[in-house]
């Protein structure tokens, strides 16, 4: 009774359920082109998903990294004005980054050969812009209203682009480009609903504006070198290989992430007690909650690596589809490095908890680097296992220069 009492408890948690929307959503929608879409294609969707991230990461450092921590000094009038000129500033920004990606998008057309024809493009920047004000509405929920409504946001986008791509999608991707954007503009429309409803003027709140750019000036460089780790490599596939292999690599890195959910999870519920710990116990009671965290997140992965060793080959045709299925290498590969990726993470969480925040960027910083200088050889050597490596690289190299890094500044305080 319990059991069936917390699991209840469990899926009724509008934040669970946010989560399993949009990381589900994103996820469907990956598979479903993987199945429909030639290989080529695929690869450019995977270039547009790539884009739209990068856009997201800016936005998340420029509003809501800011808005999560100076929200809760403001009362409830001032949180009120805050959101509202936050959310101006978001249709402003949003309308400039997505014309700047248009333009980035039509010169990768002709570079890349893409072949997108106009409605397409027309397409993927209304997708951008109107993406990016649903994504801010949904985010800002969180702080400023409920989680229902992130929820109820979440599932209006995603539940319809799912089903329609699965009913009606064939190899024609003019047809994903144009439900993405059709299935992102109501909560957009909400969003432009209430900010000129309320009609605040920016400058009538440029004090806190200020305050706000200069706490999140430093998250924005932190998210501009996170996105370019995160994706480059998939650029430098594309420039050496072409697109079918940025479509292989970047297919099953969704499918990793989406199985990788239970270690972020577990990585978010305990970085929150982290710190407590530290204050309230000693550092050696630190060292081992974080030991026991890297058991319990590697058995899990261990548990997901057997299953791929032994059947790698048939999970990718039945979720990607049959020209994947000769992959299982590169889906090794990367199944490694979200094992890395979640080390380097714990690393960053332990550092942060005893109140050293640069290590963080040391590990990014470290990542950039390690990225732009051995991403391309490997590529070039082993084409899709070499990209697939990369990322490997990238975690391991972050991992060990956060721990150096945090060794040294043991060693100045001694």
């Amino acid at each position: 009774m319990n059991f069936f009492y917390k699991l209840k408890k469990f899926l009724g948690n509008w934040t669970v359920l946010d989560q399993v929307a949009v990381s589900g959503g994103n996820f469907l929608l990956v598979a479903i082109c993987a199945q429909r879409l030639s290989a080529s294609n695929q690869g450019v969707l995977i270039y547009v998903i790539s884009i739209y991230f990068f856009v997201l990461f800016l936005n998340i450092s420029m509003y809501m990294s800011g808005a999560s921590v100076l929200s809760a000094k403001k009362s409830s009038d001032e949180n009120h004005i805050y959101f509202n000129v936050l959310a101006k500033m978001q249709i402003i920004s949003g309308f400039l980054t997505s014309t700047l990606m248009l333009f980035l998008i039509i010169f990768l057309n002709d570079l890349y050969k893409w072949t997108l024809g106009s409605y397409e493009i027309i397409a993927i920047y209304m997708f951008l812009f109107f993406q990016q004000l649903s994504d801010y509405y949904r985010r800002s929920a969180y702080i400023f209203f409920e989680v229902k409504k992130a929820a109820i946001s979440s599932f209006l986008i995603y539940v319809p682009r799912v089903l329609f791509l699965f009913l009606f999608l064939e190899d024609d991707p003019d047809v994903v480009y144009i439900t993405m954007a059709i299935t992102a503009i109501f909560p957009a429309l909400y969003l432009a609903f209430l900010v000129f409803k309320n009609n605040i003027k920016i400058r009538s709140y440029t004090a806190n504006l200020i305050e706000h750019i200069f706490f999140s000036r430093l998250l924005v460089v932190s998210a501009i070198l996170s996105w370019v780790w995160s994706y480059l490599p998939l650029f430098f596939l594309g420039h050496f290989k072409g697109n079918e292999s940025v479509a292989v690599v970047g297919s099953i890195r969704s499918l990793v992430n989406f199985a990788n959910v239970f270690l972020e999870q577990l990585e978010i519920s305990v970085a929150a007690h982290l710190p407590r710990v530290f204050v309230n116990e000693s550092k050696s009671k630190l060292k081992k909650v974080v030991t026991k965290l890297i058991s319990i997140g590697s058995t899990v992965w261990l548990i997901g690596m057997l299953a791929i060793y032994f059947y790698g080959s048939e999970i990718l045709e039945s979720i990607l589809g049959v020209y994947y299925g000769q992959y299982e290498n590169a889906f090794i590969f990367l199944w490694c490095s979200i094992l890395a990726y979640f080390i380097s993470r714990v690393v960053s969480i332990y550092a942060r908890s005893m109140l050293n925040k640069r290590v963080e960027f040391v590990g990014g910083v470290t990542s950039v680097i390690v990225g732009l200088l051995g991403s391309p050889f490997l590529i070039i050597e082993y084409g899709i296992n070499g990209a697939a490596l990369s990322f490997v690289m990238i975690f391991i190299f972050s991992a060990l220069a956060q721990l150096i890094y945090m060794r040294f500044c043991l060693m100045i305080k001694q």
